[in-house]
């Protein structure tokens, strides 16, 4: 099912609908991309989604430390609803700007 623009991270494809093994579960995934999607759609700019490769993006912005998340990773806080919630945040936060 994934798209054509697949790519390898951590050894397990990576596409539209695909994830990296252990990274979040599948909805909260599918949510986290949809909303990147969404972001680039409204940047104005269509090109960009194939020039970004979502799904790549989304994997290595998971498993990176963040200031806001005390040098954790978002993929961390993925396991409590809490945590989840805060990942789409801060993910969402992204579009205007915010600095955390």
């Amino acid at each position: 099912m994934a798209t054509a623009s697949r790519t390898r991270h951590r050894g397990v494809m990576v596409g539209r609908m695909s994830r990296p093994a252990g990274a979040v579960d599948g909805a909260l995934w599918t949510a986290l991309l949809a909303e990147v999607e969404r972001m680039l759609r409204e940047s104005g700019d269509p090109a960009r989604i194939a020039e970004v490769r979502p799904a790549q993006w989304l994997a290595q912005w998971l498993e990176a430390p963040l200031p806001a998340l005390s040098g954790e990773t978002p993929a961390e806080h993925a396991a409590t609803p809490e945590g989840a919630a805060r990942i789409v945040g801060l993910l969402a936060s992204l579009q205007s700007g915010a600095y955390w």
